[in-house]
């Protein structure tokens, strides 16, 4: 599914530099929070993943469905639809804290870094449409 309106002006304008316009905001409270860098302003909060105790690192992806992924203290990958907030999916394959995800720029690719306790773990992920 493409976007269109202004969520494709509002994607044009992560595309420049991921992050030009925006700032994201981890609390450890189990909230990520999209912000306006320019205008002090909180565009959206995205909520469900565990967040407590470590930083929990975000991206957003903006091929196929714009959406907001992070990682998660319960060792999962969630991801939200970028406008309407919705849950899409959680990818599991991580066995303990995963701390930091990033989005490729160009393909439907996640990558996951985790603390799995046998093996500090990167994952690749391939989102199928």
């Amino acid at each position: 599914m493409r976007h269109g309106g202004s969520l494709s002006r509002f994607a044009a304008l992560l595309t420049l530099d991921r992050l030009v316009a925006t700032l994201r905001q981890g609390l450890l409270d189990g909230t990520l929070r999209l912000w306006n860098y320019h205008k002090g302003k909180c565009l959206r909060s995205y909520s469900g993943h565990k967040n407590q105790k470590f930083c929990c690192f975000a991206d957003i992806s903006v091929t196929g469905t714009p959406m907001v992924v992070c990682g998660s203290e319960d060792g999962k990958v969630y991801m939200w639809d970028l406008q309407s907030k919705a849950l899409l999916q959680t990818l599991e394959g991580h066995s303990d804290v995963v701390l930091g995800v990033s989005c490729h720029p160009k393909r439907d690719m996640i990558a996951s870094g985790g603390l799995d306790r046998d093996l500090r773990s990167i994952r690749v992920w391939e989102l199928q449409a």
